[in-house]
């Protein structure tokens, strides 16, 4: 082991450090992210990763920024109505999380605060519930429900062994379905 750089000298990178732990992640599951099992995959010291993240949490925002700048970065290409819009980022979060359960588990059981880009994501799902015909405490209740409803079902969706495309593209129209109901509540 190098100390502070992988196997071959070269330094390391941050893109890389975040791919190297969502790949821990998905191989391993959420207790085995630490600083010190990705330091070891990368083949460096635990202290080389310090000059990148201040801890684990930091850490699991950084993963977590890396996945949802891109939900957030395809739904800003997209106009239309709030609804539409509202169902359409709704629909690309549970994507996200169906891709990649096990980083919402650690984000659920790690960090104290969210990352970045899921605060950018919370404030644009509010931004659009405020287009509706809802009080504030009521689009804040509905804000957790919309946000609840997207985790379980993408993770249930996510547990089924041997998903497939097809059963996944049922459990999406149906997660559509869902939220159009819902909907009719809200705008």
């Amino acid at each position: 082991m190098i100390r502070g750089r992988p196997v071959g000298g070269s330094l390391l990178d941050r893109d890389e450090i975040l791919s190297t732990a969502l790949k821990l992640l998905e191989e391993s599951g959420p207790g085995a992210v630490s600083l010190r099992a990705l330091a070891n995959k990368l083949g460096v010291t635990p202290m080389a990763l310090y000059g990148h993240f201040s801890d684990k949490e930091d850490l699991v925002r950084g993963m977590s920024d890396a996945i949802y700048v891109r939900v957030l970065a395809a739904f800003r290409k997209k106009n239309g109505k709030p609804r539409d819009l509202l169902e359409s980022l709704l629909v690309s979060y549970y994507e996200a999380v169906v891709q990649l359960p096990q980083l919402t588990m650690l984000i659920f059981t790690t960090s104290s605060e969210f990352s970045r880009e899921v605060q950018l994501l919370n404030n644009q799902l509010s931004d659009l519930l405020a287009k509706s015909k809802l009080t504030l405490s009521q689009r804040r209740l509905w804000l957790e429900i919309l946000v609840d409803l997207t985790h379980g079902s993408a993770l249930a969706t996510s547990s089924i062994p041997n998903l497939n495309k097809d059963f996944l593209s049922k459990q999406k129209r149906r997660f559509r379905r869902q939220l159009g109901e819902m909907f009719r509540h809200i705008f």
